[in-house]
């Protein structure tokens, strides 16, 4: 059996896996998918899709949409930033899901001993208190100490937690993300679209040849020599030149993710959207063997609905016959 990503014919007891070539976590379709090999699609899975997953402009575009992981994870917005407690500063993580919001504080425990007496100061979430004074009570317990509240009164771990004092925090919340870091994690995603769906339109005599290669090689190369690889393209924010957006409403503009493989100019090229947003350009063959495989000024067009997961694909042709 054949697998794309690695380019090799593995023994037919090899563990094989249906691939999304646009992930599932970023509203895939099964309609849309080709077969590679599990250690590939794994490996793959886990180094390129993941964090091109976590930029935070794909968290965004997967939020608004509530599009759910393969494994049915809802998506969450993840906030950081730092609280002051008591003049103190604290770590702190803001979650946003579709149905909650929960602030998570890095808790403060201090403890001094004196006399006999421990003393804890706990500074936390109103759960974390919780589950810490339960901790405390249980333990004290055990080994026959009481606990005292700040008077030296004698208390249950249920009224030490009525005392606690709760405030409102206001966080100072600042959302940072790496652009270096994002630049290489689009790009490679990008990279892995196109092969998949190359594979998916041309077939073994595009995976099996050079300009496949290459592709594979920008996959697996080291950050650092991913420039020394000759591939050509451009991906956003950077400028996308794209033919399909003389189309409106059908290259994605309206929120579909779009894969588009057109012979233009003696060469393939790879034309990608994901959200109608996310867009990249990415050349990938100009040999005339493998061009020859689609007609000179036409190709094929995929569009999938991300909230539905509709698959549509048509021929470049047909899409300008429905505008004219």
């Amino acid at each position: 059996m054949y697998c794309p990503y690695d380019n090799t014919d593995h023994p037919e007891k090899t563990d094989f896996n249906t691939e999304h070539v646009i992930p599932y976590a970023l509203g895939g379709s099964n309609q849309f998918t080709i077969s590679t090999c599990q250690f590939s699609n794994s490996t793959l899975g886990s180094e390129i899709d993941a964090p091109f997953l976590r930029a935070f402009p794909v968290v965004y575009e997967r939020f608004v949409r509530n599009i759910e992981s393969a494994s049915g994870n809802a998506p969450t917005l993840l906030f950081s930033g730092k609280a002051e407690i008591n003049g103190k500063t604290v770590n702190i993580e803001y979650e946003v899901t579709a149905d909650k919001k929960k602030l998570f504080t890095q808790p403060i425990v201090e403890k001094t001993e004196n006399d006999g007496i421990v003393r804890y100061d706990i500074q936390a979430a109103p759960e974390d208190v919780e589950r810490m004074i339960r901790n405390i009570d249980s333990k004290a317990a055990r080994q026959g100490y009481q606990i005292l509240d700040r008077t030296g009164k004698p208390v249950s771990g249920a009224e030490l937690l009525a005392l606690a004092g709760v405030h409102r925090l206001v966080p100072d919340i600042k959302v940072e993300w790496n652009y270096s870091g994002w630049a290489v994690a689009a790009q490679r995603e990008f990279v892995k679209i196109s092969l998949g769906a190359a594979h998916f339109v041309l077939g073994e005599p595009f995976s099996r040849s050079d300009s496949a290669k290459l592709l594979r090689d920008f996959l697996t190369a080291p950050e650092e020599s991913l420039d020394k690889i000759p591939i050509r393209g451009s991906i956003w924010p950077m400028p996308v030149e794209n033919p399909l957006r003389l189309l409106p409403g059908m290259s994605g503009g309206l929120g579909n993710h779009l894969v588009a493989i057109l012979h233009m100019n003696a060469e393939l090229v790879v034309f990608i959207s994901l959200f109608g947003e996310i867009d990249g350009k990415i050349r990938l063959s100009t040999s005339p063997a493998i061009c020859s495989r689609i007609t000179p000024n036409d190709g094929v067009v995929i569009q999938v609905d991300p909230v539905t997961r509709a698959f549509q694909r048509q021929t470049f042709v047909d899409l300008l016959k429905r505008v004219e």
